[in-house]
């Protein structure tokens, strides 16, 4: 009879570790703070370690991006979800008032979570982008893409929660929603 065979790596699940670690590091500093390095000492394994499970940085990153990517879409789902059960019993939400609901929920997450936003944006905005604009349902995909352009557009501008909403009512009062 053979022996069972021993996992000598004492953390059990590496690859988890070092995905959990470097999503802790992008939480607090975004992608320029997740390393190798950085996520095999925050996992206790030496960095050569690491090569074991991912080859490049960037593969990390990805891993790390798509987790970004699900929360921010978990939080416009809730928006949508919040804003639909708002118009329960007083008829429905206006189209407007929707895609307010998702481009202030775009806006909340990237200010709640610095970050894991500049994370889910990490080597191009395309996923984001159709995050939002997959949302913005029975729009033409213009509007669609001037929803999210506006959302992220006063996402990066560092100013007042207040005055970020005021600018997004501003930019969204022009844009037609169907």
């Amino acid at each position: 009879m053979t022996a069972p065979h021993r996992n000598t790596y004492h953390h059990g699940d590496a690859r988890a570790a070092l995905v959990q670690a470097a999503f802790d590091l992008a939480r607090t500093g975004g992608p320029p703070t997740v390393t190798l390095r950085a996520a095999a000492r925050h996992v206790g394994i030496t960095a050569a370690a690491v090569y074991r499970h991912f080859t490049t940085v960037e593969e990390l990153l990805d891993v790390v991006k798509r987790q970004a990517l699900r929360l921010l879409a978990e939080r416009l789902d809730e928006a949508v979800a919040l804003s639909e059960g708002e118009g329960e019993g007083e008829g429905e939400l206006s189209a407007l008032d929707r895609t307010r609901a998702i481009a202030e929920a775009y806006l909340s997450f990237a200010r709640e979570h610095p970050g894991l936003f500049a994370m889910a944006c990490h080597g191009g905005l395309t996923a984001a982008r159709e995050l939002v604009a997959d949302r913005v349902a029975g729009a033409p995909r213009p509007t669609r893409l001037a929803v999210w352009s506006a959302a992220h557009g006063v996402a990066a501008l560092t100013v007042s929660e207040a005055e970020q909403r005021q600018v997004l009512d501003i930019l969204l009062s022009g844009i037609v929603v169907a």
